[in-house]
């Protein structure tokens, strides 16, 4: 090629290296600059204009050469230029070329991407290096990485591996991110960042509008799958690691988008945000602990956030386990057409906040939640549910309760499937507390008619699962099935099916006007405790102003309403009828009148008559 250099006859060796790194650091930002918008510091200042840098550099000799890996590696610095423009890495214009200027006293090793070693040197005792001038970021096609074909997969996965080697954070601070500019990046081995901090993979995200089907293909960076079933992103031990704006494309052959685990060390504060995970054969996000997550002696995998994701397909959306998973918040995003579940969480502490699901109609449930889940929240979530069950809780029969309750504030559940049995928006059988908070319910149509289905087994002695709903609304058919095994349920109504009572009661002091406690085909159980010294401190039920009312909401002949037992039935209250004692079936339906006169004991044979058809007494008199 011609040589474009401009020769300087009084430099020498001893040229001030640090004065023009200094000029030629503002030529190089803005090389970078124009493919890092996506991905660049707010912070960093605007670069100078070209010709301020290009005067900055005054007489320092400047060579172009078409690549970085070929022609770049035949030029020396000590005689032909301190200064060479590559066009490109492997060809001219391929987005990898760049500012480099020669450094003679460093004899670091060849990185492949912003250190590059002369196949000759310029004399025995000479020791010299090609160092790239840039600052921010890490471009992958610094390193070799080609866009556009799976012929490139190969190369791909070298100048990624090249990248992650050279991004160390520098004090910590924004050091290690590695930019995929816009385009198909195809990899075929797994990316994998162990022990590291602050390394992040980032694209120029920001494409298309959440929840609109494929807007995303089209204008950010993705990272698509061409090798065979694995793991796509691997993050082993890492410390605030991440990947921001990208997209993982399994190709229906990666069977995990992006993997969280620890080895030795922790993993804490690592983050996802902006990025869309689909076409995997099995799960989008897997976090997991060590290789054995059910064991609580590995390190904490803790504090780690996803936020603005889209998980589409797959088997699973997101799978969580391990005993020592703590804090994982999943934050504003979308869960579309899962074969399973939505997300499945088998353990550890958990947070879905504000996201939206919509997972297949042959899925089990778009939620899944194991009993060793320590501590589940479901905030401001969104569902429009085609399979036969939104929520679905493990069933559990042992006396294990577990340590904190689980939480539903504000979750909104559009159930749209019709056929199919059972059809729950909440299945829970699961041992521990239950609260629903200002949740709305809709079964879409009435005959839909799925069940809020709430069936919690005995929790052991003295310390029994509670469920409390607060300000729910059910509409369209959707309706509380209650149905405590041997348990207690306590439940808090605002709205629901049949309609309450028009009076308001006052309950307790912590309780506002107007509170109303129903249940549906359900129990009131109130169970006496101990002081612990053995004295039973029994069971009180008092009012404000002394009224207690029961008011049934339909009637019912021959059901009772009020029943009292003590080894037996003591006192009972028909639909129908009047009060009964010990057990008689036979009440009057309304106050008996003793008739007879008194002064020949008819009154008094009447009077018998009529307390032994109340069970009050047995009628043992004789003539």
């Amino acid at each position: 090629m011609k040589d474009q250099s401009k020769s300087n006859p009084e430099r020498g060796d001893e040229f001030n290296l640090g004065v023009r790194r200094t000029f030629l650091g503002s030529l190089g930002s803005l090389v970078g600059a124009s493919v890092l918008g996506g991905c660049a510091d707010p912070a960093i200042e605007e670069s100078p204009p070209l010709s301020t840098s290009l005067a900055a550099i005054g007489t320092t000799p400047v060579k172009w050469v078409d690549t970085v890996e070929v022609d770049l590696r035949k030029s020396l610095g000590c005689v032909e230029s301190e200064v060479v423009i590559a066009r490109g890495f492997a060809v001219a214009n391929d987005g990898g070329g760049g500012v480099f200027s020669w450094d003679p006293s460093t004899s670091s090793g060849d990185d492949g991407g912003t250190v590059i070693v002369p196949t000759i040197q310029c004399g025995a005792t000479v020791i010299g290096r090609w160092i790239r001038i840039y600052s921010g970021h890490l471009d992958v096609r610094w390193f070799g990485a080609r866009a556009g074909s799976s012929t490139y997969a190969a190369q791909n996965d070298i100048a990624i591996q090249r990248a992650l080697a050279v991004a160390t954070p520098v004090g910590g601070v924004d050091g290690g991110r590695i930019f995929f500019p816009q385009g198909t990046w195809h990899v075929s081995s797994t990316i994998v960042i162990t022990k590291d901090d602050s390394v992040v993979l980032c694209g120029p995200g920001g494409a298309g509008t959440w929840g609109s089907a494929g807007a995303y293909d089209h204008r950010s960076a993705k990272l698509l799958w061409s090798g065979g079933a694995g793991t796509m992103v691997d993050f082993a031990s890492t410390m605030r690691c991440g990947i921001v704006g990208l997209m993982l494309d399994g190709g229906g052959v990666a069977t995990v988008g992006f993997r969280l685990r620890t080895t030795d060390a922790p993993a804490k504060g690592n983050f996802l945000e902006d990025v869309v995970i689909s076409n995997l054969a099995s799960t989008g996000i897997a976090v997991h602990v060590g290789n054995d997550p059910t064991e609580s002696v590995n390190h904490d995998l803790a504090f780690n956030t996803f936020k603005r994701f889209w998980l589409n397909g797959g088997a699973i959306g997101v799978q969580q386990e391990g005993n020592q998973t703590v804090s994982t918040v999943f934050e504003d995003g979308v869960f579309t057409s899962q074969l399973q579940h939505g997300a499945r969480f088998l353990g550890g502490d958990i947070t879905v906040s504000r996201c939206f699901f919509c997972a297949d109609a042959s899925a089990v449930a778009e939620v899944y939640v194991a009993a060793k889940a320590q501590y589940a929240r479901f905030v401001g979530n969104t569902h429009e549910t085609e399979c036969l069950t939104t929520y679905a809780f493990e069933p559990t029969t042992s006396t294990l309760l577990r340590p904190m309750a689980t939480l539903f504030l504000g979750v909104r559940v559009l159930y749209r499937r019709s056929t199919g049995s059972p059809r729950r928006i909440l299945d829970f059988q699961q041992n521990g507390h239950l609260t629903l908070v200002s949740c709305t319910f809709d079964g879409e149509v009435t005959s839909n008619a799925p069940a809020v289905h709430l069936a919690p087994p005995l929790m052991g002695y003295a310390d029994a699962g509670l469920i409390q709903e607060i300000g729910c609304r059910y509409l369209n058919g959707a309706h509380a099935s209650v149905n405590p095994v041997a348990g207690a349920y306590t439940s808090l109504y605002s709205n629901g099916s049949p309609a309450m009572p028009t009076y308001t009661p006052i309950m307790g002091e912590h309780l506002t006007t107007g509170t109303r406690m129903k249940f549906h085909n359900g129990q009131l159980q109130l169970q006496d405790n101990n002081n612990g010294s053995g004295a039973v401190l029994g069971t009180r039920l008092s009012t404000y102003l002394g009224q207690l009312i029961i008011e049934p909401t339909e009637s019912r002949d021959g059901a009772y309403l009020v029943v009292v037992r003590n080894n037996g039935i003591v006192f009972t209250l028909n639909h129908g009828g009047g009060p009964g004692f010990y057990g008689t079936t036979s009440q009057p339906a309304t106050r008996p009148t003793v008739t007879g006169s008194r002064g020949d004991n008819a009154a008094l044979a009447d009077l018998l008559t009529k307390l032994a058809s109340l069970g009050l007494i047995n009628d043992g008199t004789t003539a």
